[in-house]
């Protein structure tokens, strides 16, 4: 059951492995195929550039919004570079219109082409313009282009000049002072979108996460269904594992020791501690120690060590181990590694106690206490070296010693 155990580990460890090569591998494809610029483009088109007002229709002296967006080549071979002087709102001229404000937006970087853009607040005042249409005037502008060749210097191109078209605004009539309610759509700018993705991108990553639990705590909910209704029995228990049975135990002989100190030795303490330490001996002489799903509300029997796992719907199980020094001493050939030491020690332990228990000398409390503090070291060691990690380590290190026995053999 442990092999199974550890192979079900193995498999969830290889798919998660799997599934972030994945998505790993398609995100690196995806920037790939972001980044591909055509170099035609950099010789046929590039600079674009484009007007956008808030309002096609305005009041004399009525404030709206102008916007500039261009969009340039920047690829690692090629890129354009714009005098932005003229764009400046304190610089830019867009008579007959007056610009009372502006600012300039942070770039965006899409594929080979960066966008950039301006948006100004403007007006426009004069007694004889009710009715007529006037035009955003053309707007010029100066870039060149910077070529950069494998171990070479960077080559600028003469400037060159790009014109911007006219806007037609319709002129109406003033604005009154009441008119508060006048408004058109606002024009859409590389912020605001830049801000409406943020809270998307921010909106779908919220939402994968509570779908992701949603669909785990499902999962969840439907191994317990199955788990408890499965089988002749209607409720299948899953068996302890070796760690859980030597936190177990551990929790037993701490609670021992407790109880020793403050009331002294019995024999009912010293079959706790005997049905705690024969559990222990079993495994560290790799004999997995039986064990029985009981129900929640059973009490301890003596020579068993009643373990209880979960929190929301606990399980109670009695493990017993028949083990005895002598019957230890001939299995420890099996027990290999680490954990043919540990075996002696505990079966020197289960000697002690069961002599001290089943014998005629009477019991001296100085001497059981300090061989309940090593039975305590020695559960403590066993729970590290069948912890996870360590476990992990040794399948780690076997792995290696086959990988070099098989490059020796060739």
């Amino acid at each position: 059951m442990r092999h199974a155990t550890e192979a079900t580990s193995w498999m969830r460890l290889w798919i998660g492995v799997g599934l972030f090569t994945i998505v790993g591998v398609t995100a690196w494809a995806q920037a790939g195929a972001r980044d591909a610029a055509p170099a035609a483009m950099v010789e046929t088109d590039p600079i674009r550039c484009w007007w956008k007002t808030s309002r096609t229709a305005v009041h004399v002296g009525e404030r709206f919004q102008v916007t500039l967006t261009c969009s340039i080549v920047d690829t690692a071979d090629a890129r354009v570079v714009v005098d932005e002087s003229r764009l400046d709102p304190a610089a830019v001229q867009l008579v007959p219109f007056d610009i009372v404000g502006g600012l300039r937006h942070p770039d965006v970087q899409a594929g080979y082409r960066r966008f950039f853009q301006y948006e100004y607040a403007v007006r426009i005042i004069g007694d004889d313009l009710f009715g007529r249409d006037m035009s955003i005037p053309a707007l010029d502008l100066r870039y060149h282009v910077e070529s950069v060749a494998r171990q070479a210097p960077t080559l600028e191109s003469l400037e060159r000049g790009y014109r911007l078209p006219t806007l037609p605004i319709s002129l109406m009539s003033l604005v009154s002072p009441q008119a508060a309610d006048i408004r058109d759509a606002p024009a859409d700018t590389l912020a605001a979108i830049g801000r409406r993705r943020f809270h998307g991108n921010l909106a779908f990553a919220i939402a994968a996460v509570m779908f992701s639990g949603g669909i785990g705590m499902l999962a969840f909910a439907a191994g317990g269904v199955v788990r408890r209704y499965r089988g002749p029995g209607g409720r299948s228990s899953r068996a302890l594992s070796e760690l859980r049975i030597l936190n177990g135990a551990l929790g037993q002989l701490q609670r021992v020791q407790q109880r020793a100190l403050q009331d002294g030795w019995n024999d009912q303490l010293l079959g706790e501690v005997l049905a705690a330490i024969r559990p222990g001996l079993a495994i560290a002489s790799n004999q997995p120690p039986p064990q029985k799903p009981v129900e929640t509300n059973a009490a301890p029997q003596d020579g068993a060590l009643l373990v209880t796992r979960g929190i929301v719907r606990p399980e109670r199980f009695l493990v017993s181990a028949s083990m005895t020094a002598e019957r230890a001493g001939l299995r420890n050939g099996i027990a290999h590694g680490r954990t043919s030491a540990l075996a002696d020690e505990f079966r020197s332990a289960v000697a002690a106690f069961t002599a001290t228990r089943y014998g005629r000398t009477a019991a001296v409390p100085g001497e059981l206490n300090r061989a309940l503090e090593d039975a305590i070291e020695l559960m403590k060691r066993l729970c590290s070296e069948r912890s996870w990690s360590a476990r992990f380590s040794d399948s780690m290190g076997d792995a290696v010693e086959r990988l070099r026995g098989h490059a020796h053999r060739r």
